[in-house]
């Protein structure tokens, strides 16, 4: 029975083929026992600290590993979405961590799996415990982000099929956003600085949505929450530039601002020949997005961006009455 994974042995009588089950779920209570005796007899035979002597995994203690992983994480999301209480118990550092480690290990950085893991990191972001959590290894977080969302981004925006991430894409985008808007402005400007690939493919994302919105109506939930990340980093940027002063200190800073946190913006105000019809429908779709209700205290925030950053194709955008 140890090795049943996950059908019961059919000599098994109806009554005792549920007894070893671990909860509704098809594992056994012997494989998990069985499973834990084989890694800790295999840590403990393994004493060489020298990471090139460390063997790999056989492949069945992998795939099995796999399982416990999937069903430990399925578990935490039906935990944590439960109960408001015990997400804010569960959501600290120590689970994020662990959460970060596995999928490392894992190589889980997109497909069907990561999509329950982008679940349990959306709890994070519901409750004060985890968004500290978040704030602590966001480091470490945005770039596992950065290699989905350019995943999403390896097809035109038009041809992205965003039913296969439409999931992922509504946990990922508000994380970002609490992140973000719990910052001081300085340090949210700069909190996408880790990996420069993420704001560039939200905008892409962004189009791609805008492009679709008649084949899949629910691209407005994923517009939705990307109008929310933009507006606060907008406030973020205008907050942040506001604040220097016209000291050397602040003067260089002011550089390091522009040169690197704020690259992707001065990517969307720049152009060559061969990609200047491209960018000009990614510098529309994020002024669009910005601006999807008309609100003119962050058409404002650009006016000054633009303005202080001498932005003049954003500017000209923003202030298109068309």
């Amino acid at each position: 029975m140890s090795d049943r994974n996950p059908s019961p042995p059919a000599e098994l009588g109806e009554e005792l083929q549920h007894v070893d089950q671990i909860g509704d779920t098809a594992y056994s209570k012997c494989w998990l026992y069985a499973l834990l005796m084989k890694v800790l007899n295999l840590v403990k035979s393994n004493t060489t600290t020298d990471v090139d002597e460390i063997r790999e995994l056989d492949q069945e203690l992998e795939e099995q590993l796999c399982h416990l992983l999937i069903a430990t994480i399925r578990l935490l999301d039906a935990i944590t979405r439960e109960d408001d209480s015990l997400a804010e118990v569960w959501c600290g550092s120590a689970l994020l961590n662990a959460i970060l480690v596995a999928q490392r290990q894992m190589k889980w950085l997109h497909g069907s799996e990561v999509e329950v893991i982008h679940r349990v990191l959306y709890t994070f972001s519901s409750n004060v415990s985890g968004v500290s959590a978040l704030i602590h290894s966001f480091d470490q977080l945005l770039p596992t982000f950065g290699v989905y969302l350019r995943k999403v981004c390896e097809d035109e925006p038009h041809l992205i099929p965003f039913s296969a991430y439409y999931n992922s894409l509504r946990a990922i985008i508000p994380i970002i956003d609490a992140v973000a808007a719990s910052l001081s402005p300085a340090q949210s400007v700069a909190c996408c600085s880790v990996d420069t690939t993420v704001l560039p493919s939200l905008v892409h994302i962004t189009l791609g949505c805008q492009c679709q919105l008649d084949e899949f109506p629910l691209g407005r939930g994923i517009l939705a929450d990307l109008s929310i990340l933009f507006k606060d980093l907008v406030r973020s940027i205008r907050d942040a530039l506001k604040n220097l002063t016209s000291s050397s200190d602040d003067l260089h800073t002011a550089i390091d601002l522009f040169e690197h946190d704020l690259g992707w913006l001065r990517e969307l105000d720049t152009s060559t020949d061969d990609d200047h019809d491209r960018v000009e429908r990614l510098r529309r779709a994020f002024i669009l997005c910005c601006l999807n209700d008309n609100d003119n205290e962050t058409r404002g925030q650009l006016v000054y961006i633009c303005n202080r950053l001498k932005l003049s194709r954003l500017l000209e955008e923003v202030t298109d009455d068309d």
